[in-house]
């Protein structure tokens, strides 16, 4: 085919820019244009300007990088919180990463559940008080911030505690606690070893936590 161009904007510099301005924009303040074979748009901030969007010419988007290294958005700021933000209604949305947590951040600004989906289906759900539901749409029972559902007619519903070594002594199980520190209330752990075993402990013979510090009182061997 043809390409019919209304007009074209020729540089023999390395940039070729358009500038946009009006009677409150800087001098040499806002414009866009192409660097090599990428597009790029620039702002001032009242102080100097700074390319804000690049689009390469592979299809990359950066937002305050000029060299973005994945396809989609590719978001950079060294000093402030980086966030992509949806709302709809009432509800917003936010994932990115906050350089005052030092954390990456996937959540909801507003009084409302997470949910994460697969295959066009909702698997986990995080409440908005905080309680989680894995398989299910929410959490029905009082007092139960965990819950795990499943539909499994004449089968399972498990919930799989796995520790890879093979070490014999080595357990694998579920401790419970009612304090904040690192204290074993009582726990169910199975050993591997030469006679495997269930084994149940209520309370802790000493400080550090784990099963190794708590007091066994049954034990069901192989």
């Amino acid at each position: 085919g043809t390409t019919n161009d209304v007009a074209t904007f020729e540089s023999t510099d390395a940039y070729a820019h358009i500038y946009i301005k009006d009677n409150s924009t800087h001098a040499t303040g806002t414009y866009f244009g192409v660097q090599g074979n990428d597009f790029r748009f620039i702002t001032h901030d009242g102080s100097s300007s700074s390319e804000r969007v690049r689009i390469t010419s592979d299809g990359k988007v950066g937002v305050g990088i000029a060299a973005p290294n994945v396809f989609g958005v590719h978001a950079n700021n060294s000093s402030n919180s980086v966030y992509f933000k949806a709302d709809s209604g009432s509800v917003s949305t936010v994932y990115g990463s906050a350089t005052a947590l030092g954390t990456g951040v996937l959540g909801t600004f507003t009084n409302h559940a997470l949910a994460f989906y697969t295959n066009s289906n909702e698997k986990l759900r995080i409440t908005s008080d905080g309680d989680v539901c894995v398989g299910g749409h929410s959490s029905n029972y009082a007092n139960s911030p965990l819950e795990v559902r499943g539909t499994n007619a004449g089968g399972d519903v498990a919930i799989r505690v796995t520790n890879n070594s093979t070490a014999s002594g080595t357990q694998a199980g579920i401790i419970f606690t009612t304090t904040t520190a690192d204290y074993t209330t009582a726990g169910i752990g199975f050993e591997r070893g030469t006679a495997d075993a269930l084994r149940f402990y209520v309370g802790q013979s000493a400080g550090g936590g784990g099963f190794t510090n708590a007091t066994e009182r049954l034990r069901i061997t192989s």
